[in-house]
């Protein structure tokens, strides 16, 4: 299988660019802290420049309000996490977080995740890919809108460096299905799901509040994780 000549499908949003509220002291952080965590549509990523200083990279896809994020980029200071959001007020929000906790391994696009995977990435500079609770789009005929898709996994695949992982969850079992089949059927990944012991630091995933809220009415919770082959 080749990864050479992937190209641009995503004509069809993912998310909808809801105006949530933006606090003074999260606009007030995206002028002040910008130029600390933030990283600009132009610039690309390969695993050294932009002060991404050689460590493994984690990327995960809309961080929500960077909870999951903050937490883990704490634990392991020895990793760098790239965090990509289209959500102002979660970059604000974030960004306070960091500079709180004085965490220095993150940094932040403001942009559509798959805009910055197919343009500002560099093929094979991931080590990991986390994707938490994406939008269900729970209604048949918005299905098409589901970020994971045969052409995702092929864009993902393409980024992670060998071996690299990626880690979803969702509290949507149809969602959950339909990910552990596109994933399985496109021959780019292996289930590691059901490993026994963790090996690896992205199954070390934080419980988010949102993830909390749903437990508290029954919501179940389904992750996987897949291990990117190594393709000829």
């Amino acid at each position: 299988m080749s990864l050479a000549n992937v190209t641009s499908p995503y004509r069809i949003r993912s998310y909808v660019r809801r105006q949530g509220r933006v606090t003074s002291g999260q606009r007030e952080a995206l002028d002040r802290l910008w130029s600390k965590y933030g990283l600009e549509c132009s610039e690309n990523v390969d695993g050294s420049p932009i002060g991404l200083d050689g460590r493994p990279i984690i990327l995960e896809i809309g961080f929500g309000n960077g909870e999951s994020l903050v937490q883990m980029a704490s634990k392991h200071p020895d990793f760098q996490y790239l965090g990509v959001d289209v959500y102002v007020s979660g970059v604000g929000h974030l960004m306070l977080m960091l500079e709180r906790r004085g965490i220095q391994n993150v940094k932040i696009f403001l942009d559509d995740a798959l805009n910055i995977l197919e343009h500002r990435i560099a093929d094979g500079t991931l080590t990991g890919i986390n994707l938490f609770f994406p939008d269900p789009w729970p209604k048949r005929k918005h299905h098409k809108r589901r970020l994971v898709t045969p052409c995702f996994a092929e864009l993902i695949a393409k980024k992670l460096k060998k071996k690299g992982l990626f880690h979803v969850a969702t509290d949507w079992k149809h969602y959950a299905d339909q990910i552990d089949l596109v994933i399985g059927k496109s021959g780019y990944f292996t289930d590691v799901s059901k490993e026994c012991g963790f090996k690896h630091l992205l199954r070390d995933r934080p419980q988010t509040k949102f993830e909390r809220r749903g437990e508290q009415v029954g919501h179940q919770v389904w992750n996987s994780m897949f291990e990117v082959k190594e393709l000829s």
